[in-house]
């Protein structure tokens, strides 16, 4: 794979063999800390909060013939808690082929959730990122049991598999797959990137969704001279919601980003319909951000977000988005908003 693609799975690692475990061991991470002030449903406050920091290591060995040993291992660190400082992150090992790709095993970001935050214009888990409205029906979900693939490049397009199994307690029917194709060149990326999970592997695994959840994904960016563009489409089927548990929604939206210097200003907006089940359960999400980099592994910000929602909405409509350390639930049939200013330290 070329570096540009491998460099998007540093998100989403098992994408990014060649470049995210060459040599080692690497110890890695990165602090990402925040002062955020929340307003929901006439509910206001400060907090100062950790999103998603991080460490990990990461490696590989040379095995002959063009086929390497590869590790990653990487837990979330946050300093604010007294207790549960560590969290289980990315977590694999496997094979690289040059010739065949990637195979590992272990815990690991889906397809989809990869797709879906390439497309984001806001870092993960900062405030505003497309995750405060594209969660519902899991289709950003984290999962453990992965049995993950990664082909090599077909020109610039190369494909992503992931394989959820059961446990042997359970029925085999209990499980899940989750796929992308992933075409990237230039300047473009495109991706289209569908889940499927079966049986209870939602409540085994991960707590709570329907019985047979599906989601769809299409994503795109495209950036040119100092300006970014960028779109997604969400189709979450079958999923939960307080109308059934099978219910249907579309979601839409994109954004756009220019880069002035050190600096990068930023605007991107979302918007859930209604879903086929729930009247007037629809949001609409709105972010502003300012990034300015202070060296290659720091960079500062101020960002703010708000969101809309009807009489109808539901639970998956939040203020912060997955992995941000203030994310709050939106209020019903009002408009939720958040200012953030806070910065990020990698090594």
């Amino acid at each position: 794979m070329n570096k540009k693609i491998l460099s998007m799975a540093v998100a989403g690692v098992l994408a990014a063999p060649a470049a995210a475990f060459a040599g080692g061991p690497t110890l890695y991470g990165q602090a990402h800390l925040s002062l955020d002030y929340i307003d929901v449903a006439d509910v206001s406050g400060l907090d100062s909060t950790s999103n998603s920091s991080r460490i990990g290591v990461k490696g590989s060995f040379e095995l002959g013939s063009g086929l390497s040993a590869i590790y990653l291992l990487e837990w979330g660190v946050n300093g604010f808690q007294s207790s549960n400082v560590l969290s289980n992150r990315n977590q694999i090992a496997g094979f690289k082929s040059d010739s065949f790709g990637t195979f590992v095993m272990g815990r690991h970001d889906t397809p989809t959730k990869v797709v879906g935050r390439k497309a984001d214009l806001f870092w993960s888990t900062q405030l505003g990122q497309n995750r405060q409205i594209t969660t519902a029906n899991l289709s950003d979900a984290r999962v453990p049991h992965v049995v993950g693939y990664i082909s090599p490049n077909f020109g610039p397009v190369h494909a992503f598999l992931a394989y959820v199994t059961g446990t042997a307690a359970n029925d085999n029917d209990d499980n899940a797959f989750s796929g992308a194709l992933i075409y990237e060149q230039g300047g473009l990326f495109a991706a289209i990137s569908y889940d499927s999970f079966f049986g209870d592997i939602m409540k085994q695994q991960l707590g709570n969704g329907s019985d047979t959840p599906q989601n769809l994904r299409v994503a795109a960016k495209y950036k040119f001279g100092d300006f970014t563009v960028a779109g997604l489409f969400q189709r979450n089927m079958n999923f939960k919601t307080s109308g059934s548990n099978d219910d249907n929604q579309n979601l839409l939206g994109g954004g756009l980003a220019y880069k002035m210097g050190k600096s990068t200003v930023k605007g991107q907006v979302y918007y859930a319909f209604e879903t086929d089940d729930v009247n007037d359960s629809n949001a609409l999400m709105a972010s502003l951000g300012w990034d300015y980099s202070l060296s290659k592994n720091t960079a500062a910000y101020i960002t703010g977000t708000l969101m809309s929602t009807d009489k109808g909405s539901q639970s998956y409509y939040t203020i912060g988005g997955a992995g941000h350390g203030s994310n709050v639930v939106a209020g019903v049939d009002d408009t939720s908003w958040g200012i953030s200013a806070g910065y990020r330290i990698k090594f």
